[in-house]
């Protein structure tokens, strides 16, 4: 079962590679992407995009593009995105993190979604990482314009999306581009479409 997938796997570790300060000394310090639980979120996306029963027909063409964004993603410290749910609504806006709700899970009172904290310059994420690399899967997805996992739970009618690259540009219930204006859709209007 290992065999098939190596060659995918090796991609993505290669690709890994190019972030900087990965695998330099002191790593850890210098970028998120060495912590264990970050690892376990990009090898989520990989699972999605090549091993899952439920992936998009186009997953292949969202999987390269995936290694092809994966090393220009701010992976610092200092990344609002990480912190984004210590932020106000106006604070995540100010960080250019418009559009990242669609994304994430729903923000409900008494469900806890600390996935870490600033400690001192330093980006710390949580014991519990299986709550938490899904949620870093999703803010990585965001950052390197795949559509949103939560894009199923969207769809309505016959479920069909249509797709164009990594946008969604309309569904078979006549909505079209990537607005908001029926549901949780997959991109942020103001991003660029890389």
């Amino acid at each position: 079962m290992i065999e098939p997938r190596e060659e995918t796997v090796l991609n993505l570790w290669n690709r890994i590679m190019e972030i900087p300060d990965f695998g330099n000394n002191r790593a850890k310090e210098k970028t998120v992407a060495a912590q264990p639980v970050v690892l376990k979120a990009l090898a989520k996306i990989t699972y999605d995009l090549n091993f899952n029963n439920r992936r998009p027909e186009n997953a292949d063409e969202l999987y390269r593009a995936f290694l092809d964004r994966l090393p220009e993603v701010d992976f610092s410290h200092g990344n609002a995105m990480w912190n984004y749910y210590a932020m106000s609504e106006g604070q995540r806006i100010d960080a250019g993190l418009g559009g990242l709700e669609e994304y994430l899970p729903e923000e409900m009172p008494g469900v806890n979604r600390d996935i870490g904290s600033m400690q001192g310059e330093f980006m710390r994420f949580g014991a519990k990482h299986n709550d938490i690399f899904p949620i870093l899967a999703d803010m990585i997805r965001w950052a390197t314009d795949l559509p949103s996992r939560r894009a199923d739970a969207t769809a309505s009618c016959d479920g069909t999306i249509v797709w164009s690259s990594s946008i969604v540009i309309g569904d078979s219930c006549g909505w079209r581009g990537s607005g908001a204006a029926k549901g949780r859709w997959f991109r942020n209007p103001g991003r660029s479409a890389g």
